[in-house]
């Protein structure tokens, strides 16, 4: 429906929060009921910081998903993508290796977008968990996914991580480059 499909542009243009609130007038079976929608929602609370909401979205969205068949690579990718942002916030390190990897596996190799969001977000869990060396080859791979999909906004984003994990890692001139 109309919901389904503003809820991507309204997403990409950062109004997830205005998004949440026409849904959340929305009938809940009308919500559990098609999966879109759901996951826009879960994805929608993710971003307002309700990690716990955002999860039991993700649950049912899955369930609803497995109950009709269509629990395929790219719904994997979608559900396993929010469940590592949401394990981020929490400071679960190995959930969010988990879910990202998780999340890699099922990924088209061409889908560039997504490849660099999903390896930055492992970028931050490397540099979290001190694993420096790891940090800098995902940022590596972030900025390398942008550049190649054009996303100019995110590949100067993934200079700025890269930077700062080459400074923590004590080089320097590497972190000018």
């Amino acid at each position: 429906g109309l919901a389904e499909t503003i809820w991507q542009r309204m997403e990409t243009t950062f109004q997830s929060a205005t998004w949440l609130n026409w849904i959340q007038l929305l009938p809940e079976d009308v919500i559990r009921t098609h999966p879109l929608l759901g996951y826009g929602y879960a994805s929608a609370l993710m971003d307002g910081g309700k990690v716990e909401a955002s999860t039991a979205r993700l649950q049912d969205v899955e369930r609803t998903l497995e109950r009709a068949g269509q629990l395929d690579d790219a719904w994997i990718v979608k559900i396993a993508k929010i469940r590592a942002y949401n394990a981020q916030v929490l400071g679960d390190i190995a959930s969010v290796m988990r879910y990202t990897r998780l999340a890699l596996d099922h990924l088209p190799s061409d889908d560039n977008v997504q490849r660099g969001m999903i390896v930055g977000t492992l970028g931050i869990a490397y540099w979290s968990s001190g694993d420096l060396e790891a940090a800098s080859q995902a940022f590596s791979d972030f900025r390398a996914s942008m550049r190649r999909a054009g996303n100019l906004y995110f590949v100067i984003a993934s200079t700025f991580a890269l930077a700062d994990v080459k400074i923590a890692q004590g080089h320097l001139q590497d972190a000018v480059r």
